[in-house]
């Protein structure tokens, strides 16, 4: 795809949901990162416990885990979110 082109960062592919690539990195951090780290450390594993923050793309990215993984994550702090259209 053109937009995978090897030194062309196109930040909006990687984090938003609306992508297969920002698909695939929430269920990556939902689905592998979280429940490795909730065995391998003493976390609190429950969505009451479990926050996403980012800011700008990270801003949107922690937004989206939280309105599409409720189950994972109950609260989100977006530092200046992008909301706009896809570019």
């Amino acid at each position: 795809s053109s937009d995978l082109l090897p030194g062309v960062r196109r930040r909006h592919l990687e984090y938003s949901g609306e992508t297969w690539l920002g698909e695939r990195f929430l269920s990556f951090l939902c689905d592998e990162l979280k429940p490795c780290i909730d065995g391998e450390f003493r976390t609190l594993p429950d969505p009451e416990h479990t926050s996403a923050m980012g800011s700008s793309m990270g801003g949107l990215c922690a937004f989206q885990a939280v309105w599409q993984r409720p189950e994972v994550f109950a609260n989100c702090a977006c530092l200046s979110p992008v909301f706009q259209a896809p570019l």
